[in-house]
C-alpha cells in the first residue's frame, strides 16, 4: 500500500474547509493538522476532523510532509520561504502571488531548496471541465468558434481583505482568472486580450468585468465575472460552448448536467459528478510528492494565469488593447 502523504492546512476559512472536505475523500493524503491565527476556527475545522491545532506555523511543519496555503494572496510569501526551508512541499492557493515580484520572490524559493510546488487553479479538477475539454479535443463539437462563460455572486463575505484591491486583485484576479486560466490552457494560445471593469460598489474597485481572449484558432471567449450581486444571492457558474457541429452548456444550477447538443438537435447529458474537486488536485499532488514528477499545475503554469489577469486587469483600467506573437499559454 502507498504511503499516505501528510498534509496541514494553512487557514481554516473558506477555502481552508473546502480543502479539509476535500482531503477526507481521497485515499493518497491525510489531514493531520491545521493553523490559523484564529484560534477559534482552527479549533472547529480540528474538531471536525480530529486532526491537530498547531501553535503555530513551525509547530505544524514538524507533523507534515506537505502544506496547504488557504490563506489570502498577500500574505502566502513568508510561509512558501519557512515551509520550503524545511524541505515541506508547498500547495498554494490561486492566484500564484498578487504582484510579479512576488512570484520571483517564489520561483528563487523554490528553486534554492528544491520543493515541489502546485498552484490551485481548481477548475481544471472540476469533472464537468475536463469533460468539456475531452469533447472539444475529440472534434466532439467540430472547430471552436465561441466561449461564453459567467462566475459570480456576492463579494466573499467571509473576510474583508477582498474588498481591498491592493489586497486581492479585485474580481479579475481573483475571481475571473479562474475561466481565464482554464481556457487560455484547454483552448489557447491566446491571441489577443482586453478586458473592461465597472465599480457597483463604493468600497470597492472592480467587483464586476469582462474579458475578451481571442484565440490562435479564432475562437473568441467572452469571460465574466462578478462580486455585485447582494449577499443573499446565490452563486453562479455557467458555460456554453460553441464549434460548427455542437453546443456545450453547463450551469452549476438545477440539475447541474452537462449538455451537449449536435446540429440534428440531440442533446446528450452528463450528470453532475460528486467528486471533490478539491480532494482531486491534492491526490494530484500527493501523487507527484510519492512518484517524484513535477505537477501539471506547476509554478509556470501559475505564472502565465497570474501574468494573463494582471494584463486584464490593466487593460481594464488602462482601456488597452494587447496582443501576443508569442505562447501565452
Amino acid at each position: 500500500m502507498n504511503k499516505m502523504v501528510k498534509f496541514g492546512i494553512v487557514g481554516a476559512g473558506f477555502i481552508g474547509k473546502m480543502h479539509a472536505e476535500g482531503i477526507v475523500q481521497i485515499k493518497n493524503a491525510e489531514l493531520v493538522s491545521v493553523y490559523d491565527k484564529d484560534m477559534d476556527s482552527a479549533n472547529r475545522l480540528a474538531e471536525k476532523y480530529s486532526i491537530k491545532v498547531a501553535r503555530n506555523f513551525e509547530d505544524m511543519l514538524s507533523m507534515i510532509d506537505a502544506v496547504i496555503l488557504a490563506i489570502p494572496t498577500f500574505v502566502r510569501l513568508r510561509y512558501i520561504e519557512e515551509a520550503a526551508k524545511a524541505g515541506i512541499h508547498i500547495f498554494s492557493e490561486k492566484p500564484l502571488a498578487r504582484t510579479l515580484k512576488d512570484a520571483e520572490e517564489i520561483r528563487k524559493i523554490i528553486e534554492k531548496y528544491d520543493v515541489k510546488f502546485m498552484v490551485g487553479h481548481v477548475v481544471r479538477y472540476f469533472k464537468e471541465f475536463q469533460k468539456m475539454k475531452e469533447l472539444i479535443d475529440k472534434g466532439e463539437i467540430g472547430d471552436l468558434c465561441m466561449i461564453r462563460t459567467f462566475r459570480g455572486g456576492s463579494i466573499p463575505q467571509w473576510s474583508s481583505w477582498f474588498r481591498d484591491f491592493e489586497s486581492s486583485g479585485g474580481v479579475i484576479l481573483d475571481l475571473a482568472i479562474h475561466d481565464m486560466d482554464f481556457w487560455s490552457w484547454a483552448a489557447g494560445p491566446v491571441k489577443k486580450l482586453k478586458a473592461h471593469s465597472i465599480s457597483f460598489s463604493r468600497d470597492m474597485k472592480m467587483d464586476h468585468c469582462v474579458v475578451i481572449m481571442e484565440m490562435s484558432n479564432g475562437a473568441l471567449a467572452h469571460i465574466e465575472g462578478s462580486w455585485a450581486y447582494p449577499s443573499t444571492h446565490p452563486f453562479i457558474f455557467e458555460v456554453e460552448v460553441v464549434g460548427t457541429r455542437g453546443v456545450l452548456r453547463y450551469s452549476n444550477l438545477g440539475s447541474a448536467s452537462l449538455i451537449l447538443s449536435n446540429k440534428r438537435g440531440d442533446n446528450q447529458i452528463y450528470s453532475p459528478m460528486n467528486i471533490s474537486p478539491y480532494g482531486m488536485e491534492v491526490s494530484d499532488f500527493a501523487e507527484c510528492i510519492e512518484t517524484g514528477r513535477y505537477p501539471e499545475l506547476d509554478y509556470e503554469e501559475g505564472l502565465k494565469a497570474l501574468k494573463l489577469a494582471l494584463l486584464a486587469v490593466d487593460s481594464a483600467k488602462n482601456d488597452k488593447i494587447y496582443e501576443f506573437g508569442g505562447d501565452m499559454r
